[in-house]
């Protein structure tokens, strides 16, 4: 019955969309995959993921047929204008009547407005804040950051009685926001994600606290006392094989494409976009393989828990469980949950009281947590780790130092992962669970060597390029890095005084 409606529907809608489609863009028809993202209900779209999909003509028909104030955005403009606007003059015709072209915006007699823009830099953003639009068309989104595709959406609001809102963004894979992308579209995008949805499939989340949460339905979310409103996301995929307007010479030319370009721009393959990056700490093929290897485990046996501390805000607590060579799931609790040392420690009072040891990053909130281990009589069970403090090691070459001890522990699990390292005997191959957000973490992160020491990019650099706290990956490389050879209680007291060089 429930699909028996939604054929109705489309067809309903697919009359409706020709019929104002003949009167507005006359010569203009969608194609099926085009039709299926012109009415869908989706709140955010992210339609394509190959080349030759259509993307271009869904994105400039449905801000002329469906929508009063659109604008349509790429990266630079010198692609904005080769790409969007020339066809724009192609499909709407008539520019010498309605096209500025010095604002590069279309404005029809019904007060209908199209607008293009280009995003050079964060900077940017600000051109567009205090202007209302029911239509936002982020096209090639993977060269975008998160950051300028959340801010953009804060002008998506509108005072028409009737008129919908959403965001539809097309793309293909690759670039620098592949990874975020993949991660806010996973359950499409993502092979491994824990509960895939279908091509279409509407699915709901709530931003609640600094992390975008899948909830049940569009029903609000109560959190903190306030009724939060869920908003749904889908994507469709489109490929060239699905638009019946692209000749056969197009369709050789991607053939002849080298990879990883070839499986990106004709088969649409989200993995291929994945391209390393010379100065990446942790190789996406490396984690991927400990990530596909891990099978759960009952555990015996004190475990090494790596605690990333939120007291508050928005970012969360994160505790990583490590047996050997072996993690189990990560625990995430919300920030809010652990204002207080003892909250924290509370989480981990168990395992500590069974003989497991928390690396604990010392750094701002983490000391409270420390202090409450020390009140406790768990000093030598919670170790405080100065991620900025001096590393007085070399790498498995023996050839290069690091900049801090944040540097030696990340590198501590590049090597763990390398499948050329010769395995100690009796030593398992590293298992970690698979989680989107841990992956990302992890591969975020580029170094550089400098006077032959390691040197970690900033937390706060990552955290800006991924759009919120690496606290998932951050949680595994403390439950690495214990100082090796150290008095835990002496170096536990330098720390809490304050000269964790001691």
């Amino acid at each position: 019955m429930l699909d028996q409606r939604v054929r109705m529907y489309r067809d309903l809608s697919q009359g409706l969309l020709d019929e104002t489609a003949h009167e507005l863009l006359p010569g203009w028809k969608y194609t099926e995959r085009q039709m299926s993202a012109a009415v869908s209900e989706a709140d955010e779209l992210l339609f394509g993921g190959a080349a030759g999909g259509g993307k271009s003509g869904l994105i400039l028909a449905l801000g002329r047929l469906n929508h009063r104030r659109a604008l349509a955005l790429r990266k630079s403009f010198p692609h904005l204008k080769k790409t969007l606007i020339s066809r724009s003059v192609q499909m709407f015709g008539q520019a010498h009547k309605y096209f500025n072209r010095s604002d590069h915006i279309w404005q029809w007699p019904s007060g209908n407005v199209f607008q293009f823009g280009n995003m050079q830099n964060e900077d940017s953003i600000g051109n567009y804040l205090s202007t209302e639009y029911d239509y936002i068309a982020p096209d090639e989104l993977t060269q975008f950051s998160i950051l300028e595709y959340i801010s953009i959406r804060r002008s998506l609001r509108t005072d028409a009685h009737g008129q919908r809102t959403r965001t539809v963004a097309a793309t293909n894979p690759g670039g620098i926001g592949n990874d975020w992308v993949m991660e806010r579209w996973g359950a499409w995008l993502d092979e491994a994600h824990e509960k895939p949805a279908a091509p279409g499939e509407l699915r709901w989340y709530c931003r609640i606290g600094d992390r975008d949460t899948a909830v049940p339905g569009p029903w609000p979310i109560k959190y903190k006392g306030e009724d939060l409103i869920p908003l749904s996301r889908t994507f469709i995929p489109a490929k060239v094989s699905d638009n019946p307007h692209i000749n056969r010479e197009y369709i050789a030319q991607l053939q002849s494409l080298s990879e990883p370009f070839r499986s990106q721009q004709l088969h649409g393959d989200w993995k291929a976009g994945q391209v390393e990056d010379a100065n990446q700490v942790i190789p996406r093929k490396w984690l991927r393989a400990a990530m596909n290897r891990w099978q759960p485990r009952k555990t015996h046996g004190p475990a090494e828990i790596g605690t990333d501390i939120a007291a508050g805000g928005t970012d969360q607590t994160v505790l990583a469980r490590r047996w050997g060579n072996w993690w189990g799931q990560l625990q995430k609790v919300s920030g809010a949950l652990t204002p207080l040392g003892s909250d924290v420690l509370a989480l981990m009072l168990p395992e500590l009281a069974a003989g497991s040891t928390a690396n604990c990053d010392a750094i701002g909130v983490g000391l409270a947590t420390i202090q409450a281990a020390r009140d406790a009589g768990l000093m030598n069970r919670v170790i405080p780790i100065q991620f900025a403090g001096e590393a007085p090691y070399l790498d498995r070459s023996r050839t290069m130092g690091f900049a801090n001890v944040r540097a030696w522990g990340f590198w501590n699990l590049r090597e763990l992962l390398d499948p050329d390292r010769i395995l100690e005997r009796g030593e398992e191959l590293p298992e970690i669970p698979p989680d989107p957000e841990l992956f990302t973490d992890l591969t975020a992160p580029k170094f550089e060597l400098r006077g032959g020491r390691i040197l970690i990019e900033s937390k706060e650099k990552i955290k800006k390029r991924i759009g919120r706290s690496p606290d998932c990956g951050d949680s595994v490389v403390l439950s690495l890095a214990a100082p090796r050879g150290f008095d835990m209680e002496r170096y536990s007291n330098s720390v809490l005084a304050g000269d964790p060089t001691e």
